[in-house]
């Protein structure tokens, strides 16, 4: 959990590139602090992926009705949760892959290749 004096965040022009909203604030009832939680696991996995420190390859695919495909650009896209079998319990992560040419760079390259996140 991370806790933020609400002005401090504001100040530091944070609020330009995320909302305190998107968080979870809610000024009635957080009033001067800004909480925000989240799974250190999948957030440290979803980096560790998108870094090239982690293989893809190493996680777990879960089947809870989230695995799906779609097509942007003309190009294929797989949409699936996966988990660290090192860490049970931590939250899924989302990853996004690309189907259709698989050597694409994420960094520099449109589109990518993968990019994970955890929710």
């Amino acid at each position: 959990t991370l806790t933020i004096p609400i002005i401090q965040y504001k100040e530091s022009n944070c609020d330009t590139v995320v909302s305190p909203y998107y968080l979870g604030y809610k000024p009635f009832y957080d009033l001067d602090y800004l909480v925000y939680s989240f799974d250190y696991n999948s957030f440290t996995t979803a980096v560790a992926v998108n870094a090239g420190i982690l293989s893809i390859e190493y996680l777990l695919t879960l089947n809870d009705g989230y695995l799906d495909t779609i097509t942007y650009n003309d190009v294929l896209y797989s949409y699936t949760r996966k988990a660290d079998p090192r860490y049970p319990g931590m939250e899924p992560i989302v990853c996004i892959q690309n189907l259709t040419d698989t050597s694409a760079d994420i960094i520099s390259n449109y589109p990518i290749s993968k990019y994970c996140f955890n929710d």
